[in-house]
């Protein structure tokens, strides 16, 4: 069975040595141990020194865990990765510009500014994992796309926002190729992966034409709702449910995965 469908998830926080809570993440395994997968993340590290970890919340989905996450995020002020959550909440201009800089002769557009082990100024900053290329700041995987959209517009970018890539091409990070759009206008922009049948991502007739479902699966967990087409009509029907997907998914921080 696939490991993401179990309940074998937790989360996790970093404690300072005045036992206070400073990080909050989640994982599996070992996760909580690896400093490998933080080897950019020297304030952790730090804190790390006098400091201690410990299991918050255990046996959870990685949806479950990821929402716990996110609500100590949201909700505690102290945190160090507050400013690069999973829900994107604010990508400050003024941080990101702290750390990176904008180069076309980068694969990614992006280098390095600062020059600190292992980190080196003027080094090309971030990799391709998956289908988008990402980069480690201060502990957190922060999209490149959203990273360059910041830096060229000299803006903040607020998780209401999607970065969209123009020409459909992910690791096309180039500025030009990227438009800020809500995640409304991104459902409309593309079609789900899996083939509907009334063309918005997401969105389904069913019963013989009588209902309009809206649907998200996402590891293992899903999330549906049904409109009426008799008592709302088809139009409104489509535009509730296009509504509903787009509200969804951002209510639950994934907008980047459903990008």
């Amino acid at each position: 069975m696939n490991g993401q469908l179990l309940n074998d998830h937790y989360v996790y926080g970093l404690y300072d040595s005045k036992n206070k809570l400073r990080y909050v993440g989640h994982g599996r395994g070992n996760r909580y141990k690896d400093k490998s997968k933080r080897d950019r993340s020297f304030e952790f590290l730090e804190i790390l020194k006098t400091g201690s970890i410990k299991i918050l919340h255990s046996n959870l989905s990685k949806l479950q865990a990821i929402e716990i996450e996110n609500s100590y995020i949201n909700n505690e002020s102290d945190l160090i990765n507050k400013a690069g959550s999973r829900q994107h909440s604010v990508l400050e201009y003024s941080y990101i510009s702290d750390y990176l800089e904008l180069s076309q002769d980068s694969p990614t557009n992006l280098i390095w500014k600062i020059n600190k082990a292992p980190v080196l100024k003027g080094q090309t900053a971030g990799s391709v994992s998956g289908e988008y290329a990402s980069v480690i700041l201060n502990y957190k995987h922060i999209l490149v796309h959203r990273i360059v959209w910041v830096l060229y517009n000299k803006k903040d970018l607020n998780q209401q926002f999607v970065i969209n890539h123009i020409d459909g091409n992910k690791l096309n990070n180039s500025p030009e190729n990227l438009e800020k759009v809500s995640t409304w206008e991104n459902n409309r922009k593309i079609t789900n992966r899996r083939s509907t049948n009334t063309g918005i991502r997401g969105v389904y007739i069913i019963s013989n034409g009588t209902k309009v479902k809206s649907s998200i699966r996402y590891f293992g967990q899903i999330f549906e709702k049904i409109f009426s087409i008799k008592k709302y009509g088809l139009d409104v029907a489509l535009d509730m449910a296009q509504k509903w997907h787009s509200d969804k998914i951002l209510e639950l921080g994934l907008s980047e995965y459903f990008k």
